[in-house]
């Protein structure tokens, strides 16, 4: 439970004396953020110390493909090209990159010796580019992302389904689900079921950055889901996950994963809009700590506005009323 990032959520789960299964602290370890080596480590541990025999085969078999998917991406043998993009605090990440390499070794101690955090990406080479480009981007093999001390911090990682199984060394080994797993009955992938703490209305702040359109002037949303809606759908959720475990659901059935935990929340836009997003309730904090004058007076609008009080035009006009925004309609 600890893991949980958010306080408001491990509160909750304290106060109703909440217990995780072994599968369900699997699905939490594999979806919390955690770097890949800590990640690994817990995962290896659960699988060590689980009686659950279908949540030890998953392990087993999803540690062993990131191993194997490790040493494929950095093994240059298959014909590739890598890339490094060093990220710069004061530029936002345009997908631009700084340096080619035909080696991983290469290319990662040229991200180490910028002293920033970097990623290091891989392409198969294919058949000749047009305008004169020396290798074709549609063999995206994914990457490695690290902190300025070369630590690994994100693992992400696929394979082409035009290329060659791995084991004629050609491609990568394919991590998705495997061994006659269903993804939604896979660790990683599984529905977990989880209270929603939050009312409409409520204003909170998301836990681990936020999607690149949302203005990052602010740091705030406001909750728009409907708790009695997030009650429903947990009710259904449960009753399909319940008939798919036993076999009372076939695979083609609607039953819920891991993506379908999510709270509508909306973001204030600089333009007068509002953005929204779709946020695990596990990284979803309450913003207690309103500030006077303008932001206080634009979280109280964004409440009014998420419990039908008043309309989201009329944040759009507190924005406008000082100066942040420019004239336009939500």
């Amino acid at each position: 439970m600890e893991l949980i990032p958010s306080r408001d959520m491990r509160s909750a789960l304290h106060e109703i004396g909440r217990e995780f299964s072994d599968m369900e602290k699997a699905t939490i370890v594999a979806n919390v953020g955690l770097s890949p080596r800590r990640r690994r480590e817990l995962l290896q541990r659960l699988m060590d110390e689980t009686d659950d025999e279908v949540l030890r085969g998953q392990l087993r078999y999803a540690l062993r493909c990131e191993e194997r998917l490790l040493a494929w991406f950095r093994d240059a043998a298959d014909g590739c090209v890598y890339g490094v993009q060093v990220q710069d605090e004061d530029c936002p990440d345009d997908g631009s990159v700084d340096a080619y390499f035909s080696g991983f070794r290469a290319a990662y101690g040229f991200g180490r010796s910028a002293d920033a955090a970097f990623r290091v990406r891989k392409w198969i080479v294919r058949d000749a580019a047009p305008r004169g480009e020396w290798w074709s981007h549609d063999g995206d093999c994914g990457s490695l992302s690290f902190d300025a001390n070369g630590e690994m911090v994100q693992l992400l990682l696929w394979r082409d389904g035009d290329a060659a199984d791995a084991d004629e060394g050609q491609f990568a080994p394919d991590i998705v689900v495997g061994e006659g797993w269903p993804h939604y009955l896979y660790f990683e992938d599984r529905w977990l079921d989880l209270p929603n703490v939050y009312e409409q209305g409520d204003i909170v702040r998301v836990l681990g950055g936020k999607a690149s359109y949302i203005d990052p002037a602010y740091d705030w949303a406001v909750v728009a889901a409907d708790n009695a809606e997030w009650s429903a759908a947990s009710e259904r959720a449960r009753r399909r996950l319940q008939g798919a475990e036993g076999g009372g659901c076939k695979p083609t059935g609607l039953v819920p994963d891991y993506s379908d935990m999510q709270v509508l929340v909306e973001f204030p836009c600089k333009d007068g809009t509002f953005a929204h997003d779709h946020i695990n309730p596990m990284f979803l904090e309450r913003a207690e700590d309103a500030a006077d004058g303008i932001e206080g007076e634009l979280r109280e609008m964004a409440t009014w506005a998420a419990t039908g009080q008043c309309g989201l035009e009329h944040v759009s006009c507190v924005l406008k009323k000082h100066g942040l925004a420019r004239m336009g309609t939500v």
